[in-house]
């Protein structure tokens, strides 16, 4: 399955004296499909009702949501991995790093990578993976900040 996608051409704001280049940036087409499209396109190929169907998206979606708030991420097989990540003010010292520091809360999705039948796992992932001591197992602190 193809993307839509556009030419853009713009020099990368990371480099200081960086040449124009062309790069590609998808682009959504039409309207948002919402709830009720997918369930008129899920009842099309499937024996269930419309209620089933908008009642298991639901559900699918708060259970998703508790998961992620949990501190686990989301793997759906043959479609990606979904977590979450923050970004928040920075502290001097460890004791002032506290939830309230969190400003944001994001949700990051890892597609699945069809060539290699397992998820994306580019190198700008690699390198911001968590590695947990193994004297942090089992005991380590967790702030938690409600969110959502």
């Amino acid at each position: 399955m193809g993307v839509f996608f556009k030419k853009e051409e713009y020099a990368d704001p990371t480099k200081k004296d960086a040449a124009k280049m062309f790069y590609p940036r998808l682009v959504t087409l039409g309207q948002s499909v919402g709830l009720d499209v997918l369930t008129y396109k899920i009842r099309n190929v499937s024996s269930l009702s419309k209620g089933d169907i908008q009642s298991v998206i639901t559900n699918f979606v708060e259970t998703m949501r508790e998961s992620l708030y949990a501190g686990q991420s989301v793997n759906i097989k043959d479609f990606g991995v979904f977590s979450l990540s923050c970004e928040g003010e920075g502290s001097a010292t460890r004791k002032e790093c506290t939830a309230e520091k969190i400003k944001r809360v994001n949700i990051n999705f890892r597609p699945f990578h069809l060539s290699q039948g397992r998820p994306c796992d580019h190198p700008c992932r690699r390198e911001n993976r968590i590695h947990r001591p193994a004297s942090l197992s089992g005991s380590a602190e967790r702030s938690r900040k409600r969110i959502g």
